[in-house]
């Protein structure tokens, strides 16, 4: 059970970080640009004004967030591909580095807070619809779940913002 765990987390991680990648160096023109000219960028500046209540509505959060629902162990690992954590071993800078020039700490938090609430992944989601049989109430607890999760981080960033 752990190796068939690791074989197909493995697959959906490089899928996704591949897919990241040609996303975050292409434009539609399929031109190489800079990762702030990409589609990746576009298409996470459109979704990121849903994020803004929560201190986290910026392009590159917003990508990582989206990633997560195809599998929660991408969130990370699209974070690594935006910040350029395989651009050399010298030059590229560390996750660590990266994240508090995109987020706050009470983005941070909430950003968290969201992800771990939210909606599982795919795979989940797939085992959800099969054990309610109809996709009517798949689509109500992936609803419920998204919108608490979407409170709960609300909470928790103007927690995190007055307490600081």
């Amino acid at each position: 059970n752990g190796w068939s765990f690791i074989k197909n987390a493995g697959t959906i991680i490089f899928v996704a970080s591949a897919a990241i990648w040609f996303l975050s160096v292409f434009n539609i023109r399929l031109e190489f640009v800079d990762i702030q000219e990409s589609m990746l960028q576009s298409i996470g500046s459109f979704i990121a004004p849903i994020f803004k209540p929560l201190g986290f509505g910026n392009w590159q959060a917003t990508v990582a967030t989206f990633t997560g629902f195809l599998a929660k162990e991408t969130f990370v690992s699209t974070l690594g591909v935006i910040a350029g954590a395989g651009d050399g071993i010298t030059n590229s800078p560390t996750l660590s580095s990266y994240l508090p020039t995109i987020l706050n700490q009470a983005g941070a938090l909430s950003m968290m807070v969201f992800t771990v609430f939210a909606a599982p992944c795919f795979a989940a989601i797939a085992a959800t619809k099969r054990e309610m049989g109809t996709w009517k109430w798949t689509l109500l607890a992936i609803t419920y779940q998204t919108s608490v999760a979407y409170i709960l981080a609300f909470i928790t960033y103007n927690l995190a913002v007055l307490l600081s």
